[in-house]
């Protein structure tokens, strides 16, 4: 919106969209071997950030082409979006040791086969 005229700024998360479709729909639910072949955001990656991003594309492409530098600069920055916004954040930030577990009942299937015993959480003001 700031830069209308910049297509490649438009381009990245066109296509973040159009692999998250790919990837909610396709590659997640083989991935886990679900019991049913959905996974949570499969719906609105596939029915809004897919033919959004055709759209654009489209758009782009109808506006005067997408050149080589704009797929290249297009790639960089998703690549840099999914390393510092995505990838970094969920590796420093992860907590092996959080007290805030997920009971066998929210886990379901996906319960490991040696479940670990959780941390003791006790209410703010009371000694456990």
């Amino acid at each position: 919106m700031l830069f209308p005229k910049v297509k490649w700024l438009g381009l990245a998360p066109a296509l973040l969209g159009i692999g998250q479709g790919i990837g909610h729909v396709t590659v997640i639910p083989r991935m886990v071997k679900a019991k049913y072949p959905y996974s949570p955001g499969a719906l609105t990656a596939a029915l809004l950030h897919v033919p959004i991003g055709i759209t654009y594309i489209r758009t782009l492409r109808a506006q005067g082409g997408i050149t080589r530098a704009d797929w290249v600069k297009s790639a960089a920055l998703l690549g840099g979006f999914l390393l510092l916004g995505v990838a970094t954040p969920n590796v420093a930030l992860a907590d092996k040791d959080s007290p805030y577990v997920f009971p066998a009942r929210q886990m379901g299937p996906y319960e490991p086969d040696t479940p670990e015993t959780p941390a003791t959480v006790t209410e703010p003001g009371k000694q456990g």
